[in-house]
């Protein structure tokens, strides 16, 4: 029979477990990528050898092994724990990744240290690491979308936005890990409007999508982007939350992924796609693990690295091809108005599996000029229509991480001098706004909203 004291410390072991399991379901709702369903897996396994383990253990109920296997249990709990917060935790600590390693490393030794005296303390003190324990856990968990809803600001978007006569159109087109050096054919492509076309580079405020949008729609930087509700990120003290967003035009169409785009209030249309759930896919489960393991790639050989590349390029392509249709059939085209488009493209990878990163991303980069082919055509369709066109960046093409998958670090890499870049384009046809000489960096292009 399990003790009384065993029986809390599963219960507190749970209730941090589950107070993981509910931070990887929000970043879940949040994003829509199905990135978190092997970590909430392995949560459930991991809640799962704890029970089993300290039921099977349960004969000597009472011995000091036993609460000692029970506390042991608590631990590992918490480790999952701070496995999934130590980014969070190391931001408040260290803002914008100064000292992040350092802090990691002083967390780690304390965690240790902590477990190790823990672990051969008196009954009555050890209900009290366990309370702090579960306090812990809990608490950070369930006040960030209450500190979230506080912080947040309301935002007008597009900000100084003005009146256009009808059917006069303004395009947004983010395209996503889009090099400034590799931006001339999409430059070429939106020449053809006959209008001109401005280029020029600007310095990304961040290395990823989740630290750079929100910083186009609040302003300043997001260096430790999360999520901190379906709706909201928060980096330090600076919130974003896509709820209390509202269009400041009535005819304001948006399209993409990743964000949650379409919580934004007032919009005339919004289209969000997301790539088809991998739950019922075994091929995805496989390749999500060969992703994970570099070591269980070499053992499945390059053949299978191969078959994921395939089916993981078939799945991205599928996603950007939602995003054009979205974009094709939005409002603006047939009404005028204004319209942001987040797209996959350039962004890796590409289809079909036994290609390099450079290839597949000179593929996209040709998918997204045939976009662009398309926009000019539909907003040089009426001649006397006024439009600009502005297509720009979240970050360059990032080697460093492609390069590490095991899609890719056998195949191409290092990439090519080329297509190593440090900037994004910034590239405008049409009716230029007298922001663009001004603007330096990628968090201030809906400064060119306003003509």
């Amino acid at each position: 029979m399990i003790s009384s004291a065993s029986r809390k410390d599963l219960v507190a072991a749970t209730l941090v477990l589950l107070s993981v399991t509910g931070e990887l379901a929000l970043r879940e709702l949040y994003y829509r990528f199905w990135a978190e369903l092997p970590r909430l897996l392995l949560v459930c396994v991991a809640w799962l050898s704890i029970l089993v383990t300290v039921r099977w253990l349960a004969r000597p109920a009472r011995s000091p092994s036993f609460e000692v296997i029970s506390r042991i249990g608590l631990f590992v709990s918490f480790a999952f724990w701070l496995d999934i917060f130590g980014d969070a935790v190391a931001g408040l600590l260290a803002p914008g990744g100064n000292g992040r390693e350092m802090v990691h490393a002083i967390g780690f030794a304390c965690f240790v240290s902590g477990a190790w005296w823990a672990l051969r303390v008196s009954p009555m003190r050890w209900a009290a690491i366990r309370r702090a324990v579960c306090a812990v856990a809990i608490l950070f968990v369930a006040s960030q979308p209450i500190v979230a809803a506080i912080n947040a600001p309301t935002i007008a978007w597009p900000g100084g936005a003005q009146t256009t006569r009808a059917r006069d159109m303004v395009v947004f087109l983010l395209l996503d890990e889009l090099n400034a050096s590799s931006a001339g054919p999409i430059a070429e492509a939106l020449a053809k409007a006959g209008r001109g076309v401005r280029v020029k580079s600007l310095v990304p405020v961040g290395d990823a999508t989740a630290k750079v949008v929100p910083a186009m729609f609040a302003g300043g930087r997001f260096p430790d982007a999360k999520p901190c509700s379906i709706a909201t990120v928060c980096s330090g003290g600076r919130v974003l939350d896509f709820s209390k967003v509202i269009a400041s035009r009535p005819d304001v169409d948006v399209v993409g992924f990743y964000e949650p785009y379409c919580r934004m209030r007032g919009l005339r249309s919004c289209v969000q796609a997301f790539p088809s759930s991998p739950a019922l896919e075994a091929d995805r489960w496989w390749c999500a693990a060969l992703r994970r393991s570099a070591w269980l790639s070499d053992k499945a050989g390059a053949a299978a690295d191969n078959r994921c590349a395939a089916l993981g390029g078939e799945t991205w392509s599928t996603l950007a091809t939602r995003i054009e249709q979205g974009i094709d059939a939005a409002p603006v085209w047939r009404e005028g108005g204004f319209l942001f488009a987040h797209v996959p493209l350039p962004h890796p990878p590409g289809e079909g599996g036994g290609e390099s990163l450079s290839t597949h991303y000179a593929n996209n980069v040709v998918r997204a000029v045939r976009l662009i082919d398309r926009v000019v055509a539909e907003a040089t369709r009426e001649p006397d229509r006024r439009f600009t066109i502005v297509v720009f960046s979240d970050h360059p093409l990032r080697s460093s991480v492609w390069c590490n998958t095991t899609q890719y670090r056998h195949n191409g890499c290092p990439l090519p001098q080329l297509l190593v870049d440090d900037k994004v384009p910034l590239i405008v046809a049409g009716d230029v706004p007298p922001a663009f000489d001004e603007i330096q960096q990628n968090n201030e292009v809906f400064r060119l909203s306003s003509r």
